[in-house]
């Protein structure tokens, strides 16, 4: 999937460091160039368009985390609306009631059954507590890792779909580097971000904190392109994602952005299609 990045220029594909990316202040973040290799061959290419990749532990306790905080608040809330039918009381009561009264309605119940609903209920409505905690921007790195500890399976599955590139806006990649060992890194598709082509052009020597100052005091469009903010920060390619992994990547990131909802057809029609089939089947075509 990774190889050596191109030594003449950054093209679509090559993977540097310095990147930025919105929810990871602070954090180490590299760049996937995205431009077209047409563009850059050409000199076509004023900016230098980039996703961001993080570590796949960074991803999980932040944007992870708030994935599986929203499966984990779904989950929660059918459960307690499986457990208010059981019970014979309305869906909408959920929207009605404080959750505390219904808890307290369904603990009257004197049976084995309701009792047992009720119960159900109370679990749930504490797993929907704690997810709604952990959906929030500001959690601490030890509550992230307890709630992503606490919902193991639901975790399981998640990584799964990261891994088989089943979740939209983000696109698994095993390492940055030839060589690399790590869990892996996480393009962050719907987070688009650029460079100017002076800075593109610099990255391909590599820039230290020193040259950075200097080019952003002789440009200050240039300022706040790069996370270059002290001596052991340093911005070079170190990788190119090979074909055809990048055509994928590529096509993944675009269909992200081209798709079109539309409204689903209704129920009855389906329902008309099918009752039509065995009369359909007894006239001739």
């Amino acid at each position: 999937m990774i190889g050596n990045p191109h030594p003449k220029e950054l093209t679509q594909g090559t993977i540097f460091t310095c990147a930025l990316a919105e929810e990871y202040p602070g954090i180490p973040v590299l760049g996937i160039i995205i431009t077209a290799r047409c563009d850059v061959s050409h000199g076509k290419a004023p900016i230098f368009s980039y996703v961001p990749l993080v570590k796949f532990e960074d991803w999980l306790l932040q944007d992870g985390r708030r994935v599986l905080a929203g499966r984990c608040m779904a989950a929660a809330r059918a459960t307690m609306k499986a457990a208010v039918v059981e019970a014979k009381l309305t869906p909408s009561i959920l929207e009605t009631d404080s959750h505390a009264a219904i808890s307290a309605e369904l603990g009257k119940s004197a049976d084995k059954g309701g009792l047992a609903t009720a119960k159900r209920f109370d679990e749930a409505l504490v797993v929907l507590s704690k997810a709604e905690s952990a959906i929030m921007d500001v959690v601490s790195v030890d509550e992230s890792k307890k709630f992503i500890s606490d919902n193991q399976k639901t975790y399981n599955q998640m990584a799964s779909e990261v891994l088989s590139g089943l979740m939209s806006d983000f696109y698994y990649i095993d390492r940055s580097e030839i060589g690399e060992q790590c869990l892996g890194y996480v393009a962050l598709l719907r987070e688009i971000r650029s460079v100017p082509a002076l800075l593109a052009r610099a990255l391909l020597t590599g820039i230290d904190v020193s040259q950075f100052v200097d080019l952003c005091c002789k440009h200050s469009t240039l300022e706040n392109k790069l996370a270059i903010t002290s001596n052991d920060h340093y911005a070079m390619p170190v990788g190119l994602m090979l074909s055809p992994f990048i055509e994928h990547f590529m096509q993944r990131l675009t269909h992200l952005f081209s798709r079109i909802g539309v409204t689903d057809f209704p129920p009855e029609k389906l329902k008309g299609l099918r009752a039509m089939v065995p009369f359909a089947l007894d006239k001739e075509i």
